[in-house]
């Protein structure tokens, strides 16, 4: 499975099953010059990016879980991104 697949899965799972992240509109993959980022992007109009360069499908919900919340917010929101 792509990155980009298990992201768009991953993201459909925690949206659906867990209502910790209800202030949530979406989990993006995203490949630029810079590397591998899923992009987490919330219904407030913003955006966190978690990069997953190397990762495995666990490394991915890993990284997520170990850095949603320290991950520093994007400015200004990738506009591509959070359109996804």
């Amino acid at each position: 499975m792509s990155k980009e697949v298990f992201v768009k899965n991953f993201s459909d799972f925690l949206l659906e099953n867990v209502p910790y992240f209800q202030d949530m509109k979406s989990l993006v993959y995203k490949q630029d010059e810079d590397g591998e980022w899923m992009y987490c992007n919330y219904k407030s109009y913003s955006q966190k990016r978690i990069n997953i360069a190397g990762d495995s499908e666990y490394g991915i919900m890993t990284d997520f879980f170990n850095n949603i919340e320290k991950s520093d917010w994007v400015l200004p929101i990738d506009e591509e991104a959070y359109g996804g």
